[in-house]
């Protein structure tokens, strides 16, 4: 029997628990409180957040971080349908003797 199964959920995001943590930042921040990309990179600075490395935060940094994270999001989340091919069972009788 093969079974063709495509899946994108065995992938493991490579980001470290600082990153992770300065995007849900940025998406909060963003998102929820409505703030732009320019006063997003000022409340990170101005709360002593860098970036991962060690940089201040600019606006094209946030809106960067935010916009690859969100593709990445949205690709390794679809859903593919399950696909079984070549479906063959072999039937052996074996007769002791």
């Amino acid at each position: 029997m093969t079974v063709d199964l495509t899946c994108s959920y065995l992938w493991e995001s490579p980001y470290s628990s600082y990153q992770q943590e300065v995007f849900s930042l940025i998406c909060k921040l963003h998102d929820e409180d409505g703030l732009d990309f320019k006063q997003v990179s000022d409340w990170l600075n101005g709360n002593g957040y860098k970036t991962p490395r060690g940089k201040v935060f600019k606006e094209n940094h946030v809106w960067s971080i935010y916009m690859k994270k969100q593709r990445s999001i949205q690709r390794f989340s679809r859903e593919y349908d399950h696909t079984v091919t070549e479906m063959k069972v072999d039937v052996v009788d074996i007769v002791p003797q």
